[in-house]
C-alpha cells in the first residue's frame, strides 16, 4: 500500500506501532490512513485524533475488516472516519485519497 501511494507522488510516513501516532503532532500530515491491527483498533485511533485539537479536522481513512454497509445512521462507531472495507482495490484507496486532498484545498 505504502509503495503504491508513493508511486502516485505522495509522500508517506509509515508509523511502525500504534503509540508512534503521537508522532503526529511532528509530522503534520494532510491525510492519515489507518489500517485495523489486532494491537490497537482504528475505531479507537479515530477517537483519538478526532478528540485532540490539534488533529480534529484531518482525514482519516480506515482500512478495516469490519462490514461497512453494514453499519446505519445510528451507529456512531465511525464518525470522523472514511472506511474501506479490506481486501481492497488500491485504485479506491487512492480515489478516495485523492478526493480529501482536493476537499482540503478548497
Amino acid at each position: 500500500m505504502k509503495t503504491y501511494i508513493e508511486l502516485s507522488n505522495y509522500h508517506v510516513c509509515d508509523l511502525e506501532k500504534p503509540s508512534d501516532s503521537e508522532l503526529l503532532s511532528d509530522i503534520k500530515p494532510d491525510l492519515v490512513v489507518y489500517c485495523n491491527t489486532k494491537d490497537f483498533d482504528g475505531r479507537r485511533f479515530c477517537n483519538w485524533v478526532i478528540g485532540n485539537k490539534m488533529f480534529n479536522n484531518l482525514p482519516i481513512i480506515l482500512l478495516t475488516h469490519d462490514k461497512i454497509e453494514q453499519k446505519n445512521e445510528k451507529d456512531q462507531t465511525y464518525v470522523g472516519c472514511n472506511c474501506i472495507q479490506l481486501p481492497f482495490d488500491p485504485n479506491n484507496l487512492l480515489e478516495l485519497v485523492e478526493g480529501l486532498l482536493k476537499e482540503l484545498e478548497t
